[in-house]
This record gives structure tokens, C-alpha cells and sequence, in this order.
């Protein structure tokens, strides 16, 4: 596993880019938009159900920490007939970041949304969150794809990135951990489920989306403590802890810190792949080219407080696939993989074991 030593000067300068974000009054999302602000994105759109129905209303005098570049969209994000012409009306996107936001209602253990199905009475199940991701990455994939390379075996088109929060506590990665009175079982649960299909996803779709200039990644979030611009709507009160448990000590995220592994997800490059896949060769790993490729199908762990711990899991992850996998199932998968591998390349590889 790989640390990563982000800080605010590893982000380039975003001029004349746009961006493309969900949860408007989620707290990372607010901070994430003012960073991609301060890099100088000039267009960056915020979608959100209701809750910044006072930012959606236009004013004489903009809000004091407000950048005149962010826009505020009406739209549930859980809605297919509003989230498609929302996406595809903005017009070029470079950058699109899913976050969870005031839409993500969570399964209530105990609740009377119990016995209903969950489409008008509990909200957002781990299934319909993982299906409103799919779309959001769907729609975004298929306007960034109009601008990109193409399918031709490479990633030197325009294209884009798709940055995904990933619930769960740990991201899918350990057991999910939540804050009571709200952290009850059933929630752990629902994140858990989430988090691991969002990340069988990234994994997916790494070798497909690249074809068409489009980079895949996420980030992996637990628990995160708002941030304190200005511009961040009234903070909510904290719920009580565990008796004897001291909040200063706990290691909880800021949004601030969130924000800056997503942009960093967004726009940083990579000397090699994470993996190979079906006809590609071991030699594939790292191709030999001029400039570094895009950041593609990784996924960053945040954990700590300060300073900020974020490491890459998908790399080492998927370097000692043989150990915790096993040798002959990884050779049998890739045998697999190849009969399947209907990509085009400038060279007829076959494939390696």
C-alpha cells in the first residue's frame, strides 16, 4: 500500500475546467467545490435536492464565501428523469465527483420504515445507493465520452474523471464503523453493502472507462467533522458518544481533508496501471510514454487526524492478488479474462501468465 503525501500545492492549476458535483449541502461536497474554486475551475455545478433552496435564489450581493464560479442546480440525484438532462444541459465536464448528500436517507433498524420497500418510505437502501451511483456514473461517462479519445486503446483524449465517495466507514475495506445514536446495526450494514459494491465497480470499470479518456476512482470515508468556511450552511450538533470516549482523540476527518484527496483523485497522473487485465502483458503495467497517465481505478484510504494519513489500496491490493487469491486461480482468471478481452490494441498481445 502506497502513502500519499496530498497537500493543496499537489493540485494544478484547474483554469477553464469545469466540474460536476451531488450532496450540495453535504459538508464535502461544499468544501470541495470551494478548493476546485480556489484552483480556478471556471464552472462548478453543485446538484441538490432542497436543501440550499436560499443559494438556488439569486441575489443582489453574492454570499460572503460564495465564488461566483459555483452554481447551484435543483435536482435528485436519485431521480433518472432529473439527473440525465441536468448532467447532459451543463455540457462539457472534466471532473464529476459523487457525494453522498441530504438525499441519502439510510435504513432505520426498528423504524417504521421497516416493513415498507424502501422507494417512498425509507429512502436509500445500499441497493438504490449503489444504483444511484451507477447512474450518476453512467450519464457522466457518457458526455465525458463525447469529448474523449474514443475507443482506440488508449487515453490520450479529452475525456475526463469520475471521483466516487465510497460509504462504509472504511470504504468496504474493514467492518463499518458509525457514531450512536445513529450508528445503530442495520446502518453499519447498509454502508458495508454499499461501500463493497461501489468498490467492485471501481474495479470494473477501470479497464473499460479509460478507453474512452474517462478515469475511475474513489475515496474511502469515515467518520468526517464539517469544515469552517464561511460558506457552510449551520452545523448540526454532534450526537453523544459512548461514555468515556473523547471526541479530541478519536481519528475523524475534516471535510477539508476529504476534499483534498477527491480533487487529488481527480487530476493526479500515474507512471503505471494498478493491474493488467485479459491480453495485456506484465510489461503493460507501466507503458512507455512521454507523459504519465491519468489517475485510474484507484481508490485512497483516509484515516487519522492530523496530519492526514491517505493511502492507495488498490495498487498493493492488486500486486499480491497471487498471495491472499492464490497463483492457479489468478492464472485461470486471466486466461479468462483474454478469451473475453474484445479491446483493441495497436499490437496483437497475447496474453501472459
Amino acid at each position: 500500500m502506497t502513502t500519499l503525501p496530498i497537500t493543496p500545492t499537489c493540485i494544478p492549476s484547474l483554469a477553464g475546467k469545469t466540474a460536476l458535483l451531488t450532496g450540495g449541502s453535504s459538508e464535502i461536497t461544499l468544501s470541495t467545490a470551494l478548493l476546485l474554486a480556489e484552483k480556478g475551475c471556471s464552472k462548478v455545478v453543485i446538484l441538490d435536492p432542497e436543501h440550499n433552496d436560499a443559494l438556488l435564489t439569486p441575489k443582489p450581493t453574492p454570499d460572503p464565501g460564495i465564488p461566483s464560479c459555483m452554481t447551484f442546480l435543483k435536482v435528485d440525484v436519485r431521480n433518472w428523469k432529473e439527473l440525465k438532462p441536468a448532467v447532459e444541459e451543463i455540457g462539457d465536464i472534466d471532473y464529476a465527483f459523487y457525494v453522498p448528500g441530504p438525499e441519502r436517507i439510510l435504513f432505520e433498524v426498528g423504524g417504521e420504515g421497516d416493513d415498507q420497500e424502501g422507494e417512498d418510505g425509507v429512502g436509500m437502501d445500499w441497493a438504490r445507493e449503489v444504483r444511484t451511483v451507477g447512474n450518476f456514473v453512467r450519464v457522466c461517462w457518457r458526455v465525458m465520452a463525447r469529448s474523449g479519445g474514443g475507443r482506440h486503446g488508449d487515453d490520450s483524449g479529452k475525456g475526463g474523471s469520475i471521483v466516487i465517495c465510497v460509504p462504509g466507514g472504511s470504504g468496504g475495506y474493514m467492518a463499518c464503523h458509525v457514531l450512536p445514536p445513529v450508528g445503530m446495526p442495520g446502518e453499519g450494514v447498509m454502508d458495508g453493502c454499499a461501500g463493497a459494491a461501489i468498490l467492485g465497480m471501481i474495479r470494473s470499470l477501470r479497464t473499460i472507462a479509460i478507453q474512452d479518456g474517462v478515469a475511475f476512482n474513489g475515496v474511502a470515508v469515515g467518520p468526517t467533522f464539517p469544515s469552517t468556511s464561511t460558506a457552510m450552511p449551520p452545523l448540526t450538533p454532534l450526537p453523544p458518544l459512548t461514555p468515556g470516549i473523547q471526541l479530541d482523540k478519536l481519528p475523524v476527518k475534516t471535510a477539508d481533508e476529504i476534499a483534498l484527496a477527491l480533487v487529488f483523485s481527480a487530476t493526479a497522473t500515474q507512471k503505471r496501471k494498478v493491474e493488467v487485465y485479459g491480453k495485456e502483458k506484465g510489461s503493460d503495467l507501466s507503458p512507455t510514454k512521454k507523459e504519465d497517465a491519468k489517475w485510474n481505478g484507484r481508490v485512497i484510504f483516509t484515516a487519522g487526524t492530523s496530519p492526514m494519513t491517505y493511502t492507495e489500496v488498490e495498487e498493493g491490493l492488486a500486486d499480491l492478488r497471487g498471495w491472499w487469491l492464490g497463483k492457479e486461480n489468478v492464472r485461470i482468471v486471466r486466461m479468462q479474462q483474454a478469451v473475453g478481452d474484445f479491446r483493441p490494441f495497436e499490437v496483437d498481445h497475447k496474453w501472459e501468465i
